[in-house]
Parts: structure tokens; C-alpha cells; sequence
């Protein structure tokens, strides 16, 4: 790989591929799951030849799970440059991202089993929740599902809610963000 025309992440999936051809039986090694940054083409290129990828037949496609630190950062990121935004740009406050960060946080911690595709439905869930939408909640850090089952009302900090209808702008930019982060 050190004479490799190319980019640098174009390099990353050829690298990829060719780890995982070298013989299992040679190097008593194989690999079913991959941690890695979500990225497309190195995920593209892992699949059998069949199926459009450079992996041959006889080596089993491995499951790729989203690293969670990097999912978090590229979110963290997306919501804080909203945060910094001019208002009449942006509505979101630092103590709106600051609760959306803990949120999608506590959101990839309690789906880190799932395969790359699985969370994205669970991080949706973070949009509508914090407009006070509870039906695909989770009772374990939903705190409006806890009180409910508790038979008591939780009241979140207005702060931390945002209307759908009469904050739209602040709804798509969100679900921008959501929809931008590897989940």
C-alpha cells in the first residue's frame, strides 16, 4: 500500500479488502465485525463481488458497527454550529445543543449492539421527543415514559422542547443534522 494512487480514503477501503482476503487459515485470523468511522465506500468495497464489492466468494462479509465516539462528534458538531449560528439563521440555543449532545449520547451508549443501519430509527426518536412526541420512546432514558409509568407528569424545561409546527425551520435543521450523522 505505500505506492498507492489514490486518496487517502479510497486508500482506507483498498486496505480494508485486502486485509480481509488474506487467508484465515494462513494468518489464524478472520474478521465478522468491523468498528469503524461509518465510511460508505470502505463498507461498499467489503462486500462480495457479487453484490458490487471487491470481496471474493469464500470470505464471509463482515457486520460493521458505527464507532460511537466518532457518531457523537460529527453530531456534536452539527447541533454546536447551529448553536454559534446568528439567531435569525438558527434558534438553537448552547443549552439546547448541550441537551441534544446528552440525549443522542445516552441514545448510542444504550444501542451499541446494533448494527450501523439499527440506530438511525433510535436517533429519529431524539427529534421527535424533544417535540414531545413519546410514542417510539424508550422507557429506560425517556424521562416523560418514566414519570408516565410512574403515574406522574414530567415537565421538561421549555428549553429542551421545540414545537414542530411553529419551529419548522428548527425541526428541519435538526433532522438535518440527524440525518447527516452516522447513527
Amino acid at each position: 500500500m505505500m505506492t498507492y494512487q489514490g486518496t487517502s480514503k479510497s486508500m482506507e477501503a483498498e486496505a480494508l479488502v485486502e486485509m480481509l482476503q488474506r487467508p484465515p487459515e494462513t494468518h489464524k485470523i478472520s474478521f465478522c465485525t468491523i468498528i469503524s468511522d461509518d465510511d460508505s465506500e470502505g463498507r461498499a468495497k467489503v462486500q462480495h463481488v457479487t453484490n458490487g464489492g471487491k470481496l471474493l466468494e469464500k470470505i464471509e462479509e463482515p457486520k460493521f458497527l458505527a464507532d460511537p465516539s466518532h457518531c457523537k462528534r460529527v453530531f456534536v458538531r452539527a447541533i454546536y454550529t447551529l448553536a454559534s449560528a446568528p439567531m435569525k439563521t438558527s434558534r438553537v440555543t448552547k443549552g439546547f445543543a448541550g441537551h441534544l449532545k446528552y440525549c443522542y449520547d445516552a441514545c448510542v451508549k444504550r444501542n451499541h449492539h446494533l448494527s450501523a443501519e439499527e440506530p438511525s430509527e433510535q436517533v429519529y426518536n431524539i427529534l421527535e421527543q424533544i417535540c414531545n412526541r413519546h410514542d417510539c420512546c424508550d422507557g429506560a432514558w425517556c424521562y416523560n415514559i418514566k414519570a408516565k409509568e410512574a403515574n406522574k407528569v414530567f415537565c421538561a424545561p421549555k428549553e429542551h422542547r421545540i414545537n414542530r409546527e411553529t419551529d419548522e425551520v428548527t425541526y428541519l435543521q435538526l433532522k438535518k443534522c440527524l440525518t447527516s450523522t452516522p447513527a
